[in-house]
């Protein structure tokens, strides 16, 4: 009797092993050596919540630049594009960061007079006039140090939403190009001295705001230019 009942319980406790190995194995994911660094991407070298937005900027900072400048349209012919059909301009021109119906990103350079600087806030801007020249203002170019929006970021294609864990590492990254960007391009210029000048520039803008709001990823004084 003992013995039976010894019996019963070791192929009750084997099956219930069974039964627990196939639930932990099954919500296991096997993954390819050759795929892990695009499991890891956006999340840190430990493939944890270490990720490193300053890091991962610096890493594909030196592509940006020629990036946006292979894509970029002239802005004047963007710019009108959008005040007469969004849609149809964000569909020539324009890139989404999301799904449809999401905010169109576009890329533009152009060549610019500077009519006025402006430092008293934090979020600095460049009021410009583009060609043909006639003293208004037609869109006007990010200085920061504080940058609003994410308009480099959401206009790169080889960057996407699902590449990171979650929202706030997708901020996190918007805020070190925004960073960056003043590192690398804004602090290098004599911004005040732009004033009146002739300057080139390339960017992003988002659209919906007005003016236009662009952030410059490079912004060059033109000699003679004035």
């Amino acid at each position: 009797m003992i013995n039976t009942a010894v019996g019963k319980w070791k192929r009750l406790s084997s099956g219930a092993l069974i039964l627990i190995l196939a639930a932990v194995l099954s919500a296991c994911t096997v993954v390819k050596i050759g795929e892990q660094a695009q499991v890891d991407k956006g999340l840190g070298s430990s493939g944890h919540d270490s990720f490193d937005p300053d890091a991962y900027v610096a890493d594909v900072w030196d592509k940006i630049q020629p990036y946006m400048e292979e894509k970029a349209a002239d802005a004047r012919e963007v710019l009108d594009a959008v005040a007469t059909n969004e849609d149809q301009a964000g569909e020539k021109y324009g890139i989404r960061s999301g799904a449809s119906g999401s905010t169109w990103n576009f890329i533009v350079t152009t060549k610019a007079k500077v009519l006025a600087v402006h430092t008293e806030s934090r979020a600095g801007t460049l009021e410009l006039d583009l060609p043909p020249y006639d003293g208004k203002m037609d869109l006007l170019a990010q200085i920061g140090p504080v940058f609003k929006g994410s308009s480099v970021r959401d206009s790169l294609e080889f960057i996407k939403f699902d590449d990171f864990r979650n929202q706030i590492q997708y901020a996190q990254l918007a805020n070190a190009f925004n960073k960056k960007i003043h590192q690398e391009v804004i602090v290098k210029i004599d911004i005040p001295a732009l004033k009146n000048k002739e300057v080139e520039l390339t960017g992003a803008f988002t659209a919906g705001s007005q003016p236009a709001l662009l952030t410059p990823v490079r912004i060059q004084a033109l000699e003679g230019g004035g």
